[in-house]
C-alpha cells in the first residue's frame, strides 16, 4: 500500500533543494572546487549557505496553508511537521555556512575570525550576519524560553527579517550566485517566492486568506475543561468528517489569532460544531462566548478521514480531546450506507473526561455491525496499549489505524505499532502541537 503524496512531496522538495547545488557545480570555478582541504571547506560552506537559504524560503511557502500543499504531502498536519523539520535543518546549515568559510578568509588568525563573524564595514556580509542573528534569537526563544502562544505568534513573524537579510546577502556578496546567471536567477526567484509567501501569510493574511463568516448559535459546557461551540453560516460550507479549521473570534476579550480545531459535527448536519478544551489563556475564554459572536473560519484542512484510507476495516484510537475528529467520522459513518468495520478506543483519565462516550455508544447501538466502542480509563485501567487493543481486535493486518491524542501517547503507540510490523502508511495521525 503506497501513499503517492509522500513520494510526490519528497521528490518536489528534493528537486528544489538539489537544483542550486547542481547549478553551483556547473558554474565556472578556479581553482578547482575540491582541490585542497581549505578550498573544500569553503565550498562546503557555500553549499550549506545555498541549501539553507532554499529551505528557509521553502519554510515560508509551507506556512501558507495553500491547498496544493496538502496534495503534495499527507495533509496540513504533515506539512507543518515538514515546516518544523526544514526550519531546524536550515538553521543548522546557515549556522555552519560562515564557520566553514573561516579557514579560507581569515588565514587562521583568531582576531580576523572574530572580525569575520561580527558586523563590520562590509554590508554584503553584515546582512548575512544579521539574518543569522535574527534566526538564532527567535529559535532560542521558541525552543528554550517557551513564551505564551500569542507572544510566540508575534515573535515568529520576525522570521521574515531573516529571509530579507539572507536575500540581501546573497544578492550583494561576491560569489557564484553573482557571477553565474542561472544560479542567480534561481536563488533570487526562490527567495522572492518565500518573501511573497511571508507577505501573504504574515502581513496580509487578514486580507487575502480565504475565510468564511460564521455566527455562534450555542455555547455548551461538556465538562469543566471542554466547551462545544455551534455555528451557522449563510453560505454553503463544505468539509469532510475528520477535518479541521482555523478559527478566530470577533470578541474584545479574545486574541485575534486563529487556532486549529477539529469538527465534531458531520458534513450533513445543519450546524458546524467544534469542541474546544481549556489548554491556555485563549481557550479558557471560549466558554464565555455569547451567541451572536462572529467567528472567522479558514479551512477546511486535513486528510484525516476514514474514507481516505486503503482498508475499510479500521481502528480508531483517541486520547482526551483527540476524540473530536472521530466523533465527526462516527456521525458521518452513521449517516452513510457504507461497508466499514470500525473499532474505536477512547482513552481518558476518568469518566467525566469521556464527554462524547454516550453519543458514540448510541451510534454503536444503531450500527453494531460496523461500529464498536472501547473505553479506557487511566485511573482504572492504566495506559491504553497496543496489547490491550489486540485483545479486542486481534492482529493489525489489513487494517488502517487512525490516532489522535496527546503527542506522547501517539508517539508511544506509533512506536509500538512499528515494532509489531505495522507499516507506516497504514497509520494516520492528527496533531496540533506544532
Amino acid at each position: 500500500m503506497k501513499d503517492v503524496r509522500i513520494k510526490t512531496g519528497f521528490m518536489a522538495i528534493l528537486i528544489i533543494v538539489t537544483t542550486p547545488v547542481v547549478l553551483w557545480y556547473m558554474a565556472p570555478a578556479y581553482p578547482p572546487r575540491f582541490g585542497d582541504f581549505e578550498t573544500t571547506l569553503a565550498n562546503l560552506g557555500q553549499i550549506f549557505g545555498l541549501v539553507g537559504a532554499v529551505l528557509l524560503s521553502l519554510n515560508f511557502i509551507l506556512s501558507t496553508r495553500l491547498k496544493f500543499l496538502e496534495k503534495l504531502f499527507r495533509g496540513l498536519n504533515d506539512v507543518y511537521i515538514k515546516h518544523a523539520l526544514f526550519g531546524k535543518i536550515a538553521f543548522a546549515l546557515l549556522l555552519f555556512h560562515p564557520l566553514l568559510l573561516l579557514t579560507k578568509y581569515t588565514e587562521g588568525s583568531f582576531s580576523e575570525a572574530v572580525s569575520f563573524l561580527l558586523p563590520g564595514d562590509a554590508w554584503d556580509i553584515n546582512f548575512g550576519t544579521f539574518g543569522l542573528g535574527v534566526m538564532t534569537v527567535l529559535i532560542a526563544l521558541t525552543l528554550y524560553l517557551r513564551p505564551r502562544y500569542d507572544i510566540w505568534k508575534i515573535t515568529h513573524k520576525f522570521f521574515g527579517l531573516a529571509l530579507i537579510f539572507a536575500g540581501l546577502h546573497i544578492y550583494l556578496v561576491p560569489s557564484d550566485v553573482s557571477t553565474y546567471l542561472p544560479l542567480r536567477i534561481y536563488m533570487i526567484s526562490l527567495i522572492a517566492l518565500g518573501f511573497l509567501a511571508y507577505t501573504y501569510k504574515t502581513l496580509l493574511n487578514w486580507l487575502l486568506a480565504p475565510k468564511m463568516i460564521f455566527e455562534v448559535t450555542d455555547v455548551k459546557t461538556l465538562n469543566k475543561n471542554v466547551t462545544q461551540i455551534s455555528f451557522k453560516t449563510q453560505k454553503p460550507f463544505v468539509y469532510k468528517a475528520g477535518q479541521f479549521c482555523f478559527v478566530s473570534f470577533d470578541d474584545p476579550d479574545m486574541e485575534a489569532e486563529s487556532h486549529p480545531y477539529s469538527f465534531v459535527s458531520a458534513p450533513h448536519e445543519n450546524l458546524v460544531k467544534l469542541a474546544i478544551k481549556n489548554l491556555g489563556d485563549h481557550t479558557a475564554k471560549v466558554g464565555k462566548l455569547h451567541t451572536g459572536t462572529i467567528a472567522k473560519v479558514e479551512g477546511p484542512f486535513g486528510i484525516f478521514n476514514y474514507e481516505n484510507a486503503y482498508y475499510k476495516n479500521q481502528i480508531w484510537i483517541a486520547g482526551g480531546i483527540g476524540i473530536t475528529p472521530f466523533v465527526s467520522m462516527a456521525e458521518d459513518l452513521l449517516h452513510r450506507d457504507a461497508d466499514y468495520e470500525v473499532d474505536i478506543f477512547y482513552a481518558v483519565n476518568e469518566e467525566e473526561d469521556a464527554v462524547y462516550l454516550g453519543r458514540l455508544q448510541e451510534i454503536a447501538r444503531l450500527i453494531p455491525q460496523k461500529f464498536r466502542v472501547h473505553v479506557n480509563y487511566l485511573v482504572r485501567d492504566g495506559l491504553l496499549t497496543t496489547e490491550k487493543i489486540m485483545d479486542k481486535v486481534g492482529d493489525f493486518d489489513s487494517k488502517n489505524i487512525f490516532i489522535c491524542g496527546p503527542p506522547k501517547m501517539m508517539a508511544t503507540i506509533r512506536d509500538d505499532l512499528s515494532k509489531l510490523g505495522v507499516l507506516k502508511n497504514a497509520i494516520r495521525s492528527e496533531e496540533f502541537s506544532l
